[in-house]
């Protein structure tokens, strides 16, 4: 199925001024319908997912970026092409490595970094080497005895600790505003992470 990209475009003052119209007339603008043509006729290139992450209470948004060389009569044109990405499945699936991005959190497993909306969660070393752990295993039940002896490097004797840790892990996130929880506990068999519910 051939995919309509001219509603992947943002129609703004600045868009439809750049082709001399305005927003109600920039579907009938001639030049307009030749880019959305070239977009369908020409083969594009992914570069990958962009996020824009507001630091209000903004949404955020996520789009396929994709790149396209379109030929107008004698003028060669670079097109960047945002198309919305609205399958939230297909949000969470596409983190870069070491670095996730979900909701309105940022966790940087490099730097040791995690932001709720660009506020810093104050977490010690330990907590974030157990909330990345959990992080990079997401939707895997992992049992307190693997976690201690991922995180701490112990056999399983006192699973005590865990609890512990995920219970200052979630107070941290509560602090920096985060309004979700997303370590669950299974009673019983260990704990999860997820981002979705």
């Amino acid at each position: 199925m051939e995919e309509d990209f001219s509603k992947a475009v943002y129609f703004n003052s600045a868009y439809a001024g750049g082709f001399g119209t305005n927003e109600a007339s920039i579907l009938k603008s001639e030049n307009h319908i030749a880019l959305v043509d070239g977009w369908r006729m020409n083969q594009n290139r992914s570069l990958g997912t962009l996020r824009f992450v507001p630091d209000d209470e903004g949404e955020i948004l996520m789009f396929e970026a994709l790149n396209s060389e379109i030929k107008i009569s004698s003028d060669s044109f670079h097109i960047l092409l945002l198309i919305p990405i609205t399958n939230r499945e297909k949000m969470h699936k596409t983190k870069p490595r070491e670095s996730y991005i979900f909701d309105d959190m940022r966790v940087s497993i490099p730097n040791q970094l995690a932001k709720v909306r660009g506020k810093l969660v104050n977490f010690s070393a330990t907590e974030f080497k157990l909330f990345s752990f959990l992080c990079r295993h997401e939707d895997q039940l992992l049992s307190k005895g693997e976690l201690l002896k991922q995180v701490w490097g112990k056999s399983a004797q006192n699973t005590r600790t865990v609890d512990i840790y995920v219970s200052r892990i979630k107070k941290r996130l509560k602090e920096a505003g985060s309004k979700r929880d997303y370590i669950k506990t299974m009673h019983g068999r260990g704990y999860i992470f997820q981002i979705t519910t």
